[in-house]
């Protein structure tokens, strides 16, 4: 999946399981829900190596549960944090129906106990190295109209006009 349809399980993780309302909070779930996709950024940063293959060290359990548990400090209640890392946990089963083009196809979710590699793969995958093709466009509209419009909609009266709207920001 695309940063779309993470930031959507994070949009919709945050609207319903973050106590306060803030751009703090907010980041904080949208950060999670893409987090195990930072080899993707660490490879464009240091190049090409073992250590950044997508996939490969942060689309597992340990990983997610890690950084999640770390993070979740920054909330002060016990539902608040569960739906903090639920939230990092819905990473798995967005990229789990996504179309795997690069060897080896899927990812080890119980990595480094097991390198049993899960996949469905029947949602479009999106080219890394072409953004703007026509096939990433398909697939980006798809994530928005699967994944992001539908939790816009379900909180449809509070986030129009989002600016200026303070009970948009409170429970």
């Amino acid at each position: 999946m695309t940063p779309i349809a993470h930031s959507a399980a994070g949009l919709l993780g945050w609207r319903l399981g973050s106590e306060r309302k803030t751009w703090k909070t907010f980041f904080l779930f949208l950060l999670i829900a893409n987090l195990p996709d930072i080899d993707i950024f660490f490879s464009f940063l240091f190049g090409k190596s073992p250590v950044f293959v997508h996939q490969a060290y942060t689309h597992n359990l340990l990983f997610v549960l890690i950084t999640s548990s770390g993070l979740s400090f920054f909330f002060r209640g016990r539902g608040e944090r569960r739906a903090f890392i639920l939230t990092a946990l819905s990473h798995f089963p967005l990229d789990v129906i996504v179309l795997d083009t690069v060897s080896p196809i899927g990812f080890r979710l119980l990595y480094p106990f097991s390198t049993k590699l899960f996949y469905l793969g029947f949602f479009p995958y999106a080219e890394k190295s072409h953004v703007f093709s026509s096939g990433n466009l398909l697939t980006y509209s798809l994530e928005i109209l699967l994944f992001l419009f539908p939790v816009l909609m379900l909180f449809r009266k509070s986030w129009i006009p989002l600016v200026g709207r303070p009970e948009f920001w409170k429970k």
